[in-house]
């Protein structure tokens, strides 16, 4: 069983209740009780053209990492998420594994840690939220490091609550 990171965004629709629908969807995933951060709100990266909200949840799984991914894209797709959409447009949800215990993992499509999390403060508080004294398993940089080596962003706490 491997502590994970998931990491939740969407910017599109009624955002709080995917965020609702996500995180029961998270506790069924998880092994041991789920925890989930704080949720905040971001400008968008890329193409997209609205804030988001963005979010964490720290799962305890079996699944091997692929068959977590593939259960992850299923759930976005029930809630209508729109899966030909350019990289980093608006979306209704998006779950991305961030870390899945210590694991340096890249085959078949799926790189974790997630390639870009190091650059993302929207992913960096909830993460620091659920793991105060995390250390980066590639670089063994200390969250607080990872916070202050990424581009910044406009990142806030939300007023959404699960």
């Amino acid at each position: 069983m491997e502590k994970t990171i998931i990491g939740l965004g969407a910017n599109l629709g009624d955002t709080a209740l995917s965020f609702r629908q996500a995180r029961a969807f998270l506790a069924g995933l998880s092994e041991k009780p789920a925890r989930f951060s704080g949720i905040y709100t971001s400008e968008p990266v890329g193409i997209a053209d609205r804030e988001f909200l963005n979010a964490a949840a720290l799962i305890h799984t079996s699944l091997p990492p692929h068959e977590l991914l593939t259960s992850l894209k299923e759930f976005e797709k029930t809630l209508g998420r729109d899966m030909t959409k350019a990289r980093w447009s608006n979306r209704l949800i998006d779950l991305d594994i961030i870390v899945y215990g210590d694991l340096l993992y890249d085959r078949d499509g799926l790189k974790i840690p997630h390639p870009e999390y190091r650059n993302r403060l929207f992913v960096l508080y909830p993460l620091r939220d659920l793991l105060p004294g995390f250390t980066d398993p590639e670089t063994r940089m200390p969250i607080g490091e990872l916070i202050d080596a990424a581009p910044k962003i406009s990142v806030s706490k939300s007023t959404v609550n699960w």
